[in-house]
């Protein structure tokens, strides 16, 4: 987990160094999240009762927001994987609950940072968001 929390250090460092003032704060503040955020992992052979059949991970932003839970489907995933899942759900604990903003959030840093996406989450199409991801692949 923690290299993966590295690479994700890595793409919201090279995202802040190619924003502009306008985001530069809101992708600090994401860049600092990641570094800070704990991992919560279910036992082994186990699996949160909030993870659904597709969910990678999820926060409690009011219960715990310092705190990403990682589903099983997100430990078997390769690291590259985990490392966007840290992005999106940084961008949640910083106060983005919807899924959208999070979304938008974690392309821009992958926009800025010149790093391809990895996978397309859940959330693209219904945000109307798989239009901008032709320069991410």
């Amino acid at each position: 987990m923690e290299k993966a929390r590295t690479i994700a250090q890595q793409i919201a460092y090279r995202a802040m160094l190619n924003s502009y003032s306008d985001n530069h704060e809101l992708i600090q503040r994401v860049y600092l999240k990641i570094g800070s955020v704990r991992f919560n992992t279910p036992d082994y052979g186990y699996d949160f009762t909030s993870c659904a059949p597709m969910t990678l991970a999820y926060v409690e932003m009011y219960k715990d927001p310092n705190t990403i839970n990682l589903c099983h489907l997100s430990l078997i995933g390769s690291i590259e994987k985990l490392a966007q899942t840290l992005i999106h759900e940084s961008a949640h604990l910083i106060g983005l609950e919807d899924e959208c903003d999070a979304s938008r959030v974690e392309l821009l840093l992958f926009r800025l940072s010149r790093s391809p996406l990895v996978y397309k989450n859940n959330y693209l199409n219904q945000c109307g968001l798989d239009q901008s991801l032709r320069w991410l692949f």
